[in-house]
């Protein structure tokens, strides 16, 4: 089920397609940076996006991380993202939408249908994997470490152990993300 619009180059009118994905900026550890690029005429537009929180609670943005209050139905008051009804699906509901997410380029909406999915059952060891994926994907393999000890000090399910594993974090990151973000042009 597409919920998200892709970019439109503004010279061609043709619908651009992800082109690259890495910390931005260079060096982040909060955010990255979506290239999209017109498959017509060369066009790109960066989008950036944030992981959100490595552990998300009802006290924090899903988008930001910041501290929103007592409630996720109020906006956040850094950047004004607002999260309402997560508590009232299960964790399977949000991650039904999030690989297609993922796949199609809008890693911001991903990482916060698995931070929705941690919200309403943070023992759903899928969504703890597909978020620790998708911090691979974007470039972030240290903040993935640091999002499975905190998941785990936080009680998420031992299962997970075996993920923080020697080596985990060295895994193999592709060229095409490992590129630093203005090398994409």
């Amino acid at each position: 089920m597409q919920h998200h619009k892709v970019p439109i180059c503004a010279h061609c009118r043709t619908a651009a397609v992800p082109a690259a994905v890495a910390p931005y900026p260079p060096g982040s550890q909060v955010s990255f940076g979506v290239v999209w690029r017109c498959t017509t005429c060369a066009w790109t537009r960066l989008d950036i996006g944030m992981v959100g929180p490595l552990v998300p609670s009802a006290e924090t943005c899903l988008n930001c991380g910041a501290p929103t209050g007592s409630t996720v139905e109020a906006a956040c008051a850094a950047c004004g993202w607002r999260t309402s009804g997560a508590e009232s699906l299960g964790a399977a509901a949000h991650l039904q939408d999030a690989p297609e997410a993922a796949e199609g380029g809008f890693y911001n909406r991903a990482f916060h249908y698995a931070n929705q999915a941690l919200l309403a059952d943070r023992a759903c060891i899928d969504a703890w994997r597909f978020k620790a994926a998708l911090l691979l994907k974007v470039g972030l393999p240290r903040v993935r470490e640091r999002m499975l000890a905190a998941a785990l000090a936080g009680g998420a399910p031992p299962g997970l152990r075996a993920d923080l594993g020697e080596g985990a974090v060295e895994e193999e990151v592709p060229a095409k993300v490992r590129r630093p973000w203005w090398k994409f042009w």
